[in-house]
């Protein structure tokens, strides 16, 4: 993904996470006023943060997902596929001492 794509995704998130939690209740938990709040919105600094973001090659995912290194999944996904090949196990001969 480009950076600025990545930078449109990362601000999406923030103000979708931040519609769900809400500019007043955001404010109260940092100890700022909502004007505060709206004006970082509304001025481009939330844009900017979620540039800056994307050009240091971070981005904004929800905290409850975990990230795992591609090359990781890749090799799960080779041993499941080794696995999935496998005959069942009742269907496997066992040989007799």
């Amino acid at each position: 993904m480009n950076k600025p794509d990545r930078a449109r995704k990362n601000e999406a998130l923030i103000l979708k996470a931040l519609a769900s939690f809400g500019q007043a209740h955001l404010a109260e938990k940092m100890g700022v006023s909502e004007s505060l709040i709206s004006r970082q919105k509304s001025e481009g600094h939330l844009a900017k943060t979620a540039e800056m973001l994307a050009h240091l090659g971070l981005k904004v995912v929800p905290e409850g997902v975990q990230c795992f290194d591609p090359e990781y999944v890749e090799h799960l996904r080779a041993l499941a596929q080794l696995g999935l090949r496998q005959p069942p196990a009742d269907q496997v001969l066992a040989w007799e001492e």
